[in-house]
């Protein structure tokens, strides 16, 4: 590993910042970002392009290009940096975390009023949730770590004061399905492309008074906006590093996010029980 401290950043250089492969790790790092302008540093940094309208709407005065423009935009710059390399000089203690900070993106408000004007109802919370990790055949393990089947949110659904709003990716039609036939009942914003159209995603999220799901990108998306959330997973065992929760069960690098776990929690059904209880506390 290459060794370097921030002083090798600092002064009159321009630094790009590459991209992570995944939305969820690019939105993670970028949480670092505010902290790294804060100090003076000048950069460009390189985002999916899903993404690049969220971040020039939070951040005007930064620097923020989609892949096919970052290879012209990178060549004016003097020094380099993968985005997954910012912990590093960021983030070198459990005590430096508390620098986190509460938001890094804000949904477009014209929508999100929008979706909440449609969807909320007097007297009942409006929950998000997201249940699945789609990865590559190869993550077959990880992907079976990461996804709850959508029946056991079934409890959530039947409550008079809850509204679940489906904030999940992909092709969930068979499951959807057979979730209505269970009297599962689960709102869905049917022209709202929940894969490509990620500013819309946060606009819907930003609607929600409280997000509960599975590690993914649903996740890393609720924790950039600082929604409540409420991020899910069996046995203490964190799928990812980042998922550890600080004493007080916070996330480390979402305020916002809540981790839901505990060693006795073996199933999904006993997770989401946990949950039917703490809505009511």
């Amino acid at each position: 590993m290459p060794q370097f401290s921030a002083a090798d950043f600092g002064g009159a250089h321009r630094v790009a910042i590459w991209r992570e492969q995944g939305v969820g790790d690019q939105l993670l790092y970028c949480t670092l970002l505010p902290e790294f302008a804060s100090r003076g540093e000048q950069f460009l940094v390189e985002v999916d392009p899903r993404l690049k309208a969220a971040f020039s709407r939070a951040h005007p005065d930064w620097a923020v290009v989609a892949p096919e423009q970052s290879e012209a935009a990178f060549s004016q710059c003097d020094r380099h940096l993968p985005m997954g390399s910012l912990p590093l000089l960021m983030r070198p203690t459990l005590e430096s975390f508390a620098l986190q900070p509460r938001a890094l993106l804000a949904a477009d408000p014209t929508r999100a009023r929008a979706f909440r004007a449609r969807l909320a109802v007097a007297g009942v919370r409006l929950i998000g949730i997201s249940w699945r990790s789609f990865q590559p055949a190869a993550r077959g393990y990880m992907q079976r770590k990461k996804s709850a089947p959508l029946e056991a949110f079934l409890p959530l659904a039947r409550r008079g004061d809850v509204r679940l709003l489906d904030l999940q990716y992909g092709d969930t039609v068979a499951e959807r399905a057979a979730f209505s036939r269970l009297g599962g009942a689960l709102e869905r914003l049917e022209e709202l492309d929940l894969f490509n159209d990620l500013d819309g995603v946060l606009a819907a999220i930003e609607a929600c008074d409280l997000v509960v799901t599975t590690s993914n990108v649903t996740a890393h998306l609720a924790g950039v906006l600082g929604k409540p959330t409420w991020l899910v997973y069996l046995k203490a065992n964190p799928p990812f590093h980042y998922w550890a929760s600080e004493a007080d069960g916070r996330s480390l690098w979402y305020p916002s996010i809540r981790i839901m776990t505990a060693p006795e929690w073996h199933t999904w059904e006993s997770a989401i029980g946990r949950i039917y209880e703490l809505l009511d506390a």
